[in-house]
């Protein structure tokens, strides 16, 4: 319920969140730039946390109840990237998919349809719950 915590609270007051962990530890400005992606490109993986555009938690939130009642697993990640799938209309794929295609990550995103630049990786750090 975090996810509609910050989205009942923060949502217009951010450009991105994150949901993690709470072992989980943020690297440098220089690893967080593997978070950069192309215009269109989006994608989600399991692991210690969740970052997330503010797009694609005003379309998620909403349907999260449904999300909660109908879920097939009890993996959180898993269950989190289905709800995003199904009413953010993010496709999502798995780290190992990523990993081929681009440098390696170390932690989740779930990014989605936002109007701006990916590249600028300073402004996304700058803007999150």
């Amino acid at each position: 319920m975090m996810l509609k915590y910050m989205h009942d609270h923060y949502l217009d007051k951010y450009e991105w969140f994150m949901r993690a962990d709470d072992d989980t530890g943020l690297g440098t400005t220089e690893e967080m730039g593997k978070l950069a992606l192309e215009p269109g490109e989006n994608f989600c993986m399991g692991g210690p946390g969740v970052i997330m555009s503010r797009e694609v938690l005003r379309r998620m939130v909403p349907h999260i109840g449904k999300c909660l009642r109908e879920m097939y697993t009890t993996h959180e990640d898993v269950e989190v990237g289905r709800c995003v799938r199904r009413f953010a209309g993010v496709q999502c794929v798995w780290s190992y998919e990523v990993r081929t295609r681009r440098k390696s990550v170390d932690f989740v995103i779930s990014s989605g349809p936002v109007i701006g630049n990916y590249d600028n990786v300073s402004l996304m750090l700058n803007n999150w719950y």
